[in-house]
């Protein structure tokens, strides 16, 4: 996302792990960069910055753009202004569960939070339809196997369809070549 993309009152999506964020941005563009208070436990105010680009400090005082975060019901109405005026002034934001920060980076930031969160569960759904079918291959590999050695045993040849049975005096063959030569055995009679 690039900076003037940004639209104060737009519900946006933080994403770093999981399940996306809700995030609203407090100004259009994200115009200022906004600079922590020197004691956030006191909660003072934010104020803006000469800087033009974000920062963490290491010192404690780091700079972004002016965001709050919380349950996205409650942020999709916000009054973007007003909260202006309360992050700046050090007051906590006017809803219960919110909460103002810093965006320090937009990198983290893909889209809107709707069209981030479908992407996010299309992702989950993709990723059960993956290992549903990597399991249901798995489960007619095993079968493939269980037939091939029990169709082996009744012909009298000695046959296991672990790994760990191998010896010295023992072949492996792959699962394609064991029934290829099951089927050809039982062709013989």
């Amino acid at each position: 996302m690039k900076r003037s993309d940004i639209r104060a009152g737009t519900v946006y999506a933080v994403v770093s792990y999981g399940r996306p964020n809700p995030l609203v941005f407090l100004e259009d563009k994200a115009e200022r960069v906004w600079t922590e208070p020197w004691n956030l436990v006191r909660n003072g105010p934010y104020t803006a910055s000469p800087n033009t680009k974000p920062h963490r400090d290491a010192h404690g005082r780091d700079s972004g753009y002016a965001a709050v975060s919380g349950d996205s019901g409650q942020l999709r109405d916000l009054d973007c202004k007003a909260e202006l005026a309360r992050f700046a002034g050090g007051q906590e934001p006017s809803r219960e569960g919110l909460k103002f920060t810093l965006v320090f980076s937009l990198a983290n930031i893909p889209g809107t939070y709707d069209e981030a969160l479908a992407a996010w569960r299309k992702s989950l759904a993709d990723s059960k339809t993956a290992r549903e079918k990597q399991q249901a291959e798995a489960r007619e590999h095993d079968r493939r196997l269980k037939a091939v050695t029990a169709g082996l045993a009744e012909l009298d040849i000695r046959a296991s369809s672990t790994v760990a049975a191998y010896g010295p005096n023992l072949v492996g063959l792959d699962i394609d070549s064991a029934e290829k030569l099951l089927a050809m055995l039982q062709a013989r009679g």
